[in-house]
């Protein structure tokens, strides 16, 4: 039995249907591979093996890739932190583990690191120490939301209210009465101060993080000034004022320093 052959013009258009195909496929395939890359998920994923297989750099490209996308969690910063500390970049660790518990200031891992992060910067500081009055307040504010103490001092402001109201209508005078009355004010006047603190701390100031090592800190904003002292990487800062290149950086014990701002890194 004879078997004819396709004609020639037939087996070209399989050919190029076949690469046509082909092509459509491995466009897919690349596409399909894009979008896994730019998925967060898979990112997040991504940058975890290579932080478990110590291959810092790529986990923190990979954490970095996320924020990038507009996405932020707890769990990221605090990841991205171990990375950059792992690495040996004192100041970005410090930097995402601020992040990370501005968003979760309940998490005791990521309070736990970033307190271990900070006693390494305690060690490099040369002729600055930090502000024991606001080392303490941050020890006891810091471990709750602002939300937290906003509606706790509402609470203990409103029951402050109710006990002056029925002292005004029973008159009563009791010992026990002022006594309660003066606590409550005490309470509430400290949980006011924790929650003021806690706002201008952490929301109303401009908050940085230095993240060069060993950077001038200089009496006026030029490259020529003179240096007061030289502050390390992962020192939290607040910035004043702006000029040029450089910004009048506030530092925890009260002293402060004009410092090129790309040694700077914003919260």
């Amino acid at each position: 039995m004879n078997v004819s052959k396709p004609p020639k013009c037939q087996t070209l258009i399989g050919r190029l249907a076949l690469v046509c195909g082909f092509l459509v496929a491995s466009l897919n395939l690349i596409g399909t591979s894009v979008v896994a890359q730019e998925n967060p998920r898979e990112l997040f994923a991504q940058g975890n093996l290579q932080y478990d297989s110590s291959h810092y750099i790529e986990a923190i490209a990979a954490y970095n890739q996320i924020i990038f996308l507009g996405q932020e969690s707890p769990e990221l910063y605090h990841n991205l932190g171990n990375a950059y500390f792992e690495s040996g970049d004192l100041g970005h660790a410090i930097l995402n583990y601020l992040r990370a518990e501005r968003l979760d200031p309940y998490d005791d891992d990521i309070a736990d690191n970033l307190a271990f992060a900070r006693g390494f910067v305690s060690l490099q500081l040369e002729g600055v120490e930090l502000n024991p009055a606001i080392e303490f307040f941050d020890g006891v504010a810091g471990g709750a939301s602002l939300n937290f103490w906003a509606w706790l001092t509402t609470g203990v402001m409103f029951l402050l209210v109710c006990l002056l109201i029925y002292r005004i209508i029973t008159r009563q005078r009791t010992i026990a009465l002022q006594a309660g009355t003066v606590a409550i004010i005490i309470v509430f006047v400290a949980l006011a101060s924790l929650t003021t603190f806690k706002y201008r701390h952490e929301f109303a100031a401009d908050r940085a993080v230095v993240t060069l090592p060993d950077i001038p800190v200089t009496d006026r904003p030029s490259r020529d000034a003179a240096v007061e002292f030289r502050a390390a990487a992962g020192l939290e800062v607040v910035i004043r004022e702006r000029s040029g290149d450089f910004v009048l950086a506030l530092f925890a014990n009260k002293r402060q320093g004009w410092v090129l701002q790309n040694a700077l890194e914003r919260l």
